[in-house]
């Protein structure tokens, strides 16, 4: 290999899914991870990542023992993997 070419843009996204219990609220679900995206948005190292607002897609599956909501989050290029690693534990703990 003599060329690595690297395509990539001004933004990247991390799409992110987490499952919440049928006997749960979509709506606190939602607002949990809503706080947890402002902690993020928040600290010092991730937040100037951060290039949006926590975007909700919504209800993107009925699984045997949860209902997964997806979220993005738009941040500078080659910055998404981060922002999971902060955004998960709050979540998780919150959820």
């Amino acid at each position: 290999m003599d060329t690595v070419y690297n395509y990539m843009r001004e933004y990247g996204n991390h799409v992110g899914e987490y499952g919440i219990g049928y006997n749960e609220s979509i709506d606190d679900a939602i607002e949990q991870l809503q706080l947890a995206f402002e902690d993020l948005k928040a600290s010092e190292e991730h937040g100037k990542q951060l290039l949006a607002d926590l975007t909700v897609a919504g209800v993107t599956a009925l699984a045997d023992s949860s209902v997964n909501i997806r979220v993005v989050i738009k941040t500078h290029a080659g910055r998404p993997v981060g922002c999971r690693s902060c955004l998960q534990p709050p979540s998780e703990t919150a959820l």
